[in-house]
C-alpha cells in the first residue's frame, strides 16, 4: 500500500510566499460568517497543482472555479477560502502524475465536495491501493482515506 500524509493550511497571504515554489493539493472551503455560532462549512472543490504551484494556480482563471461566482451569488452569508495541501517528506522524492491524480481521486470519493465530478476510474491499478492521512487544519477534509 502506497501511504502519504498531506499537512493542510489555510492559504492567506502569511503564507503565499512561502507556498509559491510548491505542487500539491489545494481545496476551496465556505464557511458561514454572519453567524458566530454557526458550524456550517461547504467543501466546494479538492483539486492539485502538479509541475506547477498552487499559488500561481489558485490566483489565475480556472475552468473548475466557474461554479463559484454563482455559489457566492446564492450564498451570501458564506466566505470562501483555500486551504493547500503538501505531501509530506515520507512521500516519494519523485511521485508520478497518476498518484497525484489518484490522490486527489481519492480525496474527492471520501470527502465529496459540492462541484468536483467524481474520477470515472483510477490512472492505474498498481497505484490504487493508496492511503491518505490528512493533518494540520485539514477541516473539512476528513482524517483517514483508505483504497481507490
Amino acid at each position: 500500500m502506497n501511504k502519504f500524509k498531506i499537512n493542510w493550511s489555510d492559504l492567506d497571504e502569511n503564507r503565499q510566499n512561502a507556498l509559491a515554489e510548491f505542487s500539491g493539493f489545494y481545496a476551496l472551503v465556505a464557511e458561514n460568517i454572519e453567524d458566530e455560532a454557526s458550524t456550517e462549512v461547504d467543501l466546494l472543490y479538492i483539486g492539485m497543482a502538479y509541475e506547477r504551484t498552487i499559488l500561481n494556480l489558485v490566483k489565475q482563471p480556472y475552468r473548475a472555479f466557474d461554479f463559484l461566482e454563482e455559489y457566492e451569488k446564492l450564498n451570501l452569508d458564506m466566505e470562501t477560502f483555500f486551504m493547500v495541501g503538501l505531501l509530506q517528506e515520507n512521500a516519494p522524492n519523485e511521485t508520478p502524475k497518476n498518484i497525484f491524480s489518484n490522490i486527489q481521486c481519492l480525496l474527492v470519493r471520501q470527502n465529496e465536495p459540492l462541484f468536483n465530478v467524481p474520477c470515472k476510474e483510477i490512472k492505474s491499478n498498481h497505484t490504487a491501493n493508496l492511503s491518505i492521512t490528512n493533518s494540520g487544519d485539514y477541516e473539512p477534509l476528513e482524517e483517514f482515506s483508505d483504497s481507490l
